[in-house]
């Protein structure tokens, strides 16, 4: 249906996500809540990353989200909407694998235990790993479409989206 409106396939989206259960408490060093005056920071990183600036996009997902800080400066966030039962991750980036994990356990830790989501581009294998090693498991995935010229950010280097609207 897509491809009659010539849409075409950019990449799969895969679908990490871990069941309730017991967590266990990381240490995640360098990672703190992000703050309401974070957010001009964040959403900066993001745009250098998407390639789009989205401040209306990563606001309602502020509340409860991560960030990294080095030298008084965000090097990478993970942001989330979280209910009473499930939590939804992304977006995710941070440069170096390592940060990435540091990111998610903080969140996963404060999580607890509820059902836990985050969408991965196929393109980032650090970010599958990453996922592996926090107890998360590959679901499915599904295609992200395209209709006209491919968007400007990396991909690759994303650890999580937003959404499959907002990427």
């Amino acid at each position: 249906l897509y491809e009659s409106f010539a849409f075409r396939a950019l990449y799969h989206l895969e679908i990490w996500t871990r069941e309730p259960g017991e967590v266990q408490a990381m240490e995640t060093p360098g990672v703190r809540r992000m703050a309401p005056g974070d957010l001009h920071s964040v959403a900066a990183l993001d745009a250098e990353l998407f390639g789009l600036s989205r401040p209306k996009v990563l606001e309602p997902r502020s509340r409860r989200a991560w960030v990294t800080v080095e030298s008084d400066k965000i090097t990478g966030y993970l942001l989330g909407r979280i209910n009473e039962s499930r939590a939804a991750l992304g977006p995710w980036y941070h440069p170096s694998p390592q940060g990435a994990e540091a990111l998610l356990n903080a969140a996963l830790a404060e999580i607890g235990n509820r059902q836990v989501r985050t969408d991965i581009p196929e393109l980032n294998v650090r970010a599958k790993a990453v996922a592996a090693r926090c107890g998360l498991t590959y679901q499915r995935y599904c295609t992200r479409m395209l209709h006209g010229e491919p968007p400007p950010g990396h991909m690759a280097d994303q650890y999580a989206i937003a959404s499959f609207a907002t990427g």
